[in-house]
């Protein structure tokens, strides 16, 4: 999931580079993709489709398309929203509710402009952490950029169903102009 608003990108920084006899060359292993936090968003106890960018243990960025909205185009406050992490070990996943939700203030449902919200939520105060995330300024210094997919296998037991892994490679040709006119005018991304 690349993000506009907050520019944020699942991906790792640091020390995950091995040498070769030609150039540094990043490794990811199984391992560590396990570090990579992760969830989906549950809406009146009914799981979506909808994966989470988890910023923190208090924070996480969704599709706003994935909320519920009036007529009137306002937030439907009176969904129930609770957000699924993968704790990234043992397989479990912790519950919690949301507290609150921010959409993007210039988010436009017909064309899907600033297609962001915010949610907020407690972790229980024990766990914090901070997950493997990066600006997506920088974004030329990537060769490759890992995407994970999260589904429930039983809400009751919070189990997932096995991580599924994408590798996306990106060139220096990389473009989203030809794909959408709202990327075409969008002259302040990348």
């Amino acid at each position: 999931m690349i993000v506009k608003f907050w520019r944020l990108l699942v991906t790792f920084s640091g020390p995950l580079l091995a040498t070769s006899a030609h150039a540094l060359v990043p490794r990811v292993t199984e391992e560590q993709l396990k570090l990579v936090k992760g969830g989906m968003l549950v809406k009146d106890g009914l799981q979506t489709s909808c994966n989470l960018a988890v910023i923190d243990s208090k924070a996480s960025v969704v599709a706003a398309a994935c909320l519920n909205f009036m007529g009137d185009g306002s937030l439907n406050t009176t969904t129930k929203y609770t957000v699924y992490l993968d704790d990234g070990a043992d397989g479990k996943a912790a519950k919690y509710t949301v507290d609150s939700v921010t959409v993007h203030p210039e988010y436009n449902a017909t064309y899907q402009l600033n297609n962001l919200a915010t949610l907020q939520y407690n972790a229980d105060g024990e766990t914090t952490f901070q997950n493997m995330i990066t600006p997506i300024k920088g974004f030329e210094k990537w060769d490759e950029l890992v995407y994970t997919r999260y589904t429930l296998k039983d809400m009751e037991t919070m189990e997932w169903e096995p991580r599924s892994y994408n590798i996306g490679w990106l060139d220096a040709e990389y473009k989203c102009d030809g794909l959408s006119m709202v990327h075409t005018v969008n002259v302040d991304d990348m």
